[in-house]
């Protein structure tokens, strides 16, 4: 059996696999269309559609089109439903490697264990759940590393081939600028070992946020004309993103774009220069080179102390980003001749690494790579009586890493000590995500202050332990986080049966979780206080809601984090409620019927109150954001009505 090195590339908006045999030059694998890049695209009809056949598909019929799942990746299911049905994004994920796998079968004789790539930013639950969908597709995870840091291992591997291998130590600065996600790490290479001294990144950031933009003044010049707006339907929508990102590809080469575009009978000639393409992106571009810049600040380096910039990514063809670049670099970056593939080819290179007899010893390397979120574990302020969050082991620590802490009891005779492990960089435990607990059952009465030492561990394949003994019994607890040891979803041809049969989960008929699109019929008596307050909140409350994925005003920060927790929360109390009306309804013994319905009535009322919680923040939220003038342009049109609602309200 032919041993090679498998690194995949889990795109938002493409996907693809390259391997590495005995001749260690990484290759990109075709499928039987000829083409390497596979859109992260999957469709559901009467069969299975993934890639560019799920794509024309979904141009006719995009209620079974599911694509740039990956931003949902760790959610409780995809951001709509397909055929009825709230699909995980893991079960979309897997869909995609089981297609991967078959082009690498065809190519190979037999997929090989793989290495997979994520972003750099992403947290431990989107990682589990990658390799969770690894799993669901049948597929061998060797490992899973930062998508900056196979990058720079392929950039790394060619120095290597031209004699660069033992020269003085680079610092790279890997700009990964993708479909849907954008990555900045600062590594060190020397003597073939890749060091990672920082990384930042932002999920919502990339490709497709440009092709948004195209979009929105597709849409405005045809409403300014005919008085319509085309985003309205959904079969549009999948129209305008693929001209979206035809009019992206053709600015990258030229200085103009013509379109002619119809819509319900309409036509309208369209010509959009790459002046309006870029006053349309700047914010966003800037957006990444802060970012940037905050990883240079956060390993004590300025722009002068990095050797190579180096742009990849798809989206980092798009000139303007070499143009702000070269402004903050001071000098050209290197753009790789295939940014599409640079990742996959790390991704490759590294499983050959850590196969045997596939590379040679001169093309051996090592790679220490950081935690790109902090590590903490709750605990209460003595001073304050807060619950705050201990951070333990910080961001960007080259892994692996451990740290010991002592806390102490805060109670007198305390039965129990809880060792909550937390992911992420508040102080407050509220804006962090739980990783998982353990207890420490204290038997024997102690006095308050008594010592509990606990130790963290953190390893490189990200085996996350804690271990808490209480010191003066001897009592212990243990917990360990394992990207591969959680629950496993049904399989795919369960979901396949369920998604191309016509057999749907039906959401329950209470649980509506965004707020609607308000009308766009004006208020017009404003006398009535009570409805001026009730139209003004609505107002606000959309327009919070659409802000969610921006980037929030300086003054509704923790608005912006607590709404994005909500909206967690609310998801994942309506996949419970689900899955008990499901057992419910399946449910024969009466007893078990009984205490279902109480499940049912308490989870209902926890929604509720959730909601609650969120629509105020989503009020708070879209306050701020016509307060400081960061509107998403979907919600640009009701911002003159809720200012002249607001004074109305505070007329006397």
């Amino acid at each position: 059996m032919k041993t090679y090195g498998l690194g995949i590339d889990l795109g938002t908006t493409i996907s693809l696999a390259s391997v590495v045999d005995h001749r260690g030059k990484p290759e990109v694998v075709c499928g039987a269309s000829g083409r390497h890049l596979v859109p992260s695209a999957v469709y559901f009809d009467s069969h299975v559609d993934v890639g560019e056949t799920a794509m024309e598909h979904g141009l006719r019929d995009p209620r079974g089109l599911a694509e740039a799942f990956k931003r949902d990746i760790g959610k409780p299911h995809f951001s709509r439903e397909i055929r009825s049905t709230q699909v995980p994004p893991e079960v979309l994920t897997a869909y995609l490697l089981r297609h991967l796998m078959n082009n690498v079968r065809q190519a190979m004789g037999h997929v090989a264990p793989a290495v997979i790539t994520v972003p750099a930013y992403f947290d431990e639950r989107k990682r589990t759940a990658t390799q969770q969908a690894a799993k669901l597709a049948g597929l061998e995870v060797l490992d899973i590393i930062n998508e900056p840091t196979a990058a720079a291992i392929a950039i790394g591997h060619q120095m290597m081939l031209v004699g660069e291998a033992n020269a003085r130590p680079r610092r790279l600065l890997v700009y990964d600028l993708g479909g849907g996600t954008f990555d900045v790490t600062l590594l060190e290479y020397s003597n073939k070992v890749f060091k990672a001294m920082a990384t930042d990144g932002d999920i919502f950031l990339g490709g497709r946020d440009f092709d948004e933009r195209l979009i929105n003044i597709i849409a405005k010049r045809f409403s300014d004309r005919f008085g319509i707006d085309p985003r309205q339907k959904l079969n549009e929508m999948q129209r305008l993103w693929k001209r979206a990102r035809e009019i992206k590809h053709t600015l990258s080469d030229r200085q103009q774009a013509v379109i002619d575009y119809s819509y319900e009978g309409m036509e309208l000639k369209i010509e959009i220069s790459r002046a309006d393409f870029e006053n349309a992106i700047e914010p966003l571009v800037e957006r990444s080179m802060t970012t940037t810049a905050d990883v240079l600040h956060s390993a004590g380096l300025a722009w002068k102390d990095v050797d190579d910039f180096l742009l990849v990514g798809g989206s980092s063809r798009i000139p303007l980003v070499a143009k702000k670049a070269m402004e903050h670099f001071g000098r050209t970056p290197q753009m790789t001749s295939n940014p599409d593939e640079l990742i996959a080819h790390g991704a490759a290179l590294y499983a050959a690494s850590k196969g045997e007899g596939i590379l040679d010893s001169n093309a051996q390397f090592d790679v220490v790579n950081v935690n790109a979120h902090s590590l903490g574990i709750r605990g209460t302020d003595v001073a304050t009586k807060q619950r705050i969050n201990k951070i333990l082991i910080p961001r960007n620590t080259p892994l692996p890493a451990s740290k010991v802490y002592s806390f102490v009891t805060s109670r007198e005779g305390q039965k129990l000590a809880k060792i909550m492990l937390l992911e992420g960089e508040s102080e407050n435990p509220d804006f962090c995500s739980v990783l998982g607990e353990c207890l420490v059952r204290i038997d024997t009465p102690l006095p308050r202050g008594s010592i509990v030492k606990v130790a963290l561990n953190y390893t490189a394949d990200g085996t996350i332990t804690a271990l808490a003994k209480l010191t003066q019994l001897g009592t212990a607890a243990y917990v360990e986080i394992r990207r591969d040891g959680y629950a496993t979803l049904d399989s795919l041809d369960k979901w396949t049966a369920r998604l191309t049969s016509g057999e749907s989960k039906q959401s329950t008929a209470i649980l509506e979780h965004a707020e609607s699109r308000p009308s766009t019929q004006k208020l017009e008596d404003r006398n009535d206080k009570e409805k001026v307050a009730a139209r003004l909140g609505e107002l606000y409350r959309y327009i919070g809601l659409v802000s969610i994925d921006s980037t929030p005003p300086a003054g509704a920060v923790q608005s912006h984090r607590l709404s994005q927790l909500l909206a967690q929360e609310v998801e994942t109390i309506r996949e419970l409620i689900f899955l008990i009306e499901q057992s419910h309804q399946q449910s024969e013994n009466f007893q078990d019927r009984l205490e279902l319905s109480g499940q049912l009535a308490q989870l209902k009322m926890a929604w509720e109150h959730s909601m609650s919680l969120l629509s105020h923040c989503y009020l708070a939220l879209g306050r701020e954001c016509i307060a400081d003038k960061l509107v998403d342009q979907r919600a640009a049109m009701f911002v003159d009505e809720a200012n002249e609602l607001q004074s109305a309200l505070e007329a006397p």
